[in-house]
């Protein structure tokens, strides 16, 4: 299940690495509970045809007894940066993760 889409304030088009850096450490430092956050994976990805960036976190949220890990998929188009995160049950990641997959291939940019 894809979370949110959301639209960033307009930053460079060199700027992705940075705003990919600090999503991860904001991924890991407040979505999981009692500093269990983990970061997994942090690796250029391509969305919409745009260089992109790709962060996937585990942890544990809530009171600390469900596992989940979260995906985020990071591109600047026109100098617009976009993000799209998806979280889910630990258990579920590799069931859905070919339709996020697949979903975040679908992307076109509306220029």
């Amino acid at each position: 299940m894809v979370t949110f889409v959301r639209r960033f304030e307009p930053l460079a088009d060199d700027a992705l690495d940075g705003l990919a850096q600090r999503a991860a450490v904001a991924m890991v430092s407040t979505n999981f509970a009692k500093s269990t956050g983990k970061l997994l994976t942090f690796e250029a990805a391509t969305m919409a045809g745009n260089k992109a960036m790709k962060i996937i976190a585990t942890g544990l949220v809530g009171d600390g007894r469900v596992h989940q890990t979260s995906f985020m998929i990071m591109a600047i188009h026109n100098g617009n940066p976009v993000g799209v995160q998806f979280s889910c049950d630990v258990d579920m990641y590799d069931k859905v993760l070919p339709e996020v997959n697949a979903l975040v291939q679908t992307l076109k940019w509306r220029d």
